[in-house]
């Protein structure tokens, strides 16, 4: 499921991030457009290619798709520091390598509830004095319910100040490309290995098609080179 992705996960927090920021610092409604807009396709082509029924071609595209939403978001938040004569943190600054750390306190945070939620619905299974509908009322509140805060929620302070805010977006903008290198890299090698013939009959239509254009070109050269008589 699309969601279970860290991929999407972080690029949700992204693209929930960049609305307010916009929200709070951007006053130009084009430039507002357009990074809710690319942010906004960066999570949605991560949904798309996680689809049953699409082609591991497709997911190759999709998946490039969304990589290049998030790099043309990227450049928005570096403009507006520019722009704005705010600084850009370095990689390594402490600041940049303190909000990295954050996402892995949150995976390392949801292992534990997961794990805790697994063993009370353990002891639930066991204790036959429970009432049925009780476990599931109790089983009703994991993480697919509606939670009343933000996705950004652990980077929500950040936001007040226009120039940590704007590093902040940046920050999660390179955390989700990673994620998402990492999940077209394993697609790719998963078309490579057991892409459909139909995909692979098309590749090498396609490769003999190029290797007859260049076979015609490369003829038509040495005519064209040929010396004529008179």
């Amino acid at each position: 499921m699309y969601k279970d992705l860290k991929s999407y996960q972080m690029a949700t927090i992204v693209y929930d991030y960049s609305v307010e920021f916009c929200r709070r610092h951007i006053k130009n409604h084009k430039i507002v457009t357009q990074m809710e807009g690319a942010a906004r396709d960066g999570q949605e082509n991560i949904v798309e290619a996680s689809e049953n029924k699409t082609s591991e071609k497709i997911k190759v595209n999709l998946l490039g798709a969304s990589r290049f939403s998030l790099g043309e978001l990227l450049g928005d938040y570096e403009n507006f520091l520019r722009q704005n004569r705010l600084k850009l943190w370095g990689k390594n600054d402490p600041e940049a390598v303190e909000v990295r750390k954050i996402v892995y306190r949150i995976n390392r945070d949801n292992r534990e509830d997961k794990d805790n939620k697994d063993d009370r619905e353990d002891r639930d299974n066991k204790d036959d004095r429970e009432d049925k509908n009780n476990k599931d009322d109790r089983r009703g509140s994991g993480a697919g319910s509606y939670s009343p805060y933000p996705t950004y929620y652990p980077y929500k302070t950040y936001l007040n100040d226009p120039e940590k805010a704007a590093n902040v977006a940046i920050c999660l903008i390179h955390q989700a490309k990673y994620l998402v290198d990492q999940q077209l890299r394993a697609v790719e090698k998963n078309y490579l290995e057991h892409g459909s013939y139909q995909d692979k009959l098309k590749d090498r239509w396609k490769t003999r098609e190029l290797k007859k254009r260049e076979e015609e070109d490369e003829w038509l050269k040495r005519y064209l080179e040929k010396p004529r008589d008179g």
